[in-house]
């Protein structure tokens, strides 16, 4: 969406993470349970979880909980 993004994860499970600026490749990353991520985006993000349930996300600051439903995969964009 073309604004400055900063996501953080708090993953609650091991989790599978694909992520990429709006004209970059997809990078792949893990975490297990515990670990926290933070991803930087000058012009927005598109994300995606192997399970919507595992993670805890705050968007530029604030808390926006568990995104999705345990075991299912969930895509989102900033």
């Amino acid at each position: 969406k073309n604004k400055p993004v900063e996501v953080i994860v708090e993953a609650l499970d091991t989790v599978e993470i694909e992520y990429s600026a709006p004209n970059g490749k997809p990078q792949k990353i893990k975490l297990s349970a515990e670990q926290v991520h933070t991803f930087k985006s000058k012009s927005g993000l598109r994300i995606s979880f192997s399970n919507g349930g595992a993670v805890n996300l705050i968007l530029n600051g604030k808390d926006l909980g568990i995104p999705g439903d345990l075991g299912k995969p969930i895509k989102l964009s900033y």
